[in-house]
């Protein structure tokens, strides 16, 4: 599939959130990858509970919106770096449909211990990420 490099929500400037100003009520997304990395996201102040406060990037923002439907029935979006894939701040009556959220290069990675030694293991490491 080819790659959409997603780092705009429609209908508002290039790191800025869609808002309630907008007459858009359905912001549709044929299938097909979308990706968003952070040089242009939307960036905010979070106060998240069991995280590190601070600013932080936000790949789909939708703050004062009411109303609105995300369509997104075969969509694969695909975040780079450390972001917040959505944030929905003092809205009401949104609706996501279908879609997938994924990143390039996950937080963590899981392991298999493969062979036990006199003082340590070996293990496989799944995911392709360095340690």
């Amino acid at each position: 599939m080819p790659s959409r490099r997603a780092g705009r929500t429609a209908r508002s400037p290039p790191g800025e959130p869609l808002r309630a100003e907008s007459t858009l009520t359905t912001l549709h997304f044929p299938p097909g990858r979308y990706d968003f990395y952070p040089d242009q996201a939307f960036e905010r102040s979070c106060w998240i509970s069991n995280h590190d406060s601070g600013r932080r990037r936000i790949g789909i923002p939708l703050i004062d919106c009411h109303d609105v439907t995300i369509a997104a029935e075969g969509a694969r979006f695909v975040f780079h770096g450390c972001m917040i894939p959505v944030w929905i701040g003092n809205s009401q009556n949104i609706e996501w449909q279908g879609g997938a959220i994924d990143w390039a290069m996950p937080f963590d990675a899981q392991a298999v211990i493969t062979r036990k030694l006199r003082h340590g293991f070996e293990m496989r490491v799944n995911m392709g990420r360095r340690l």
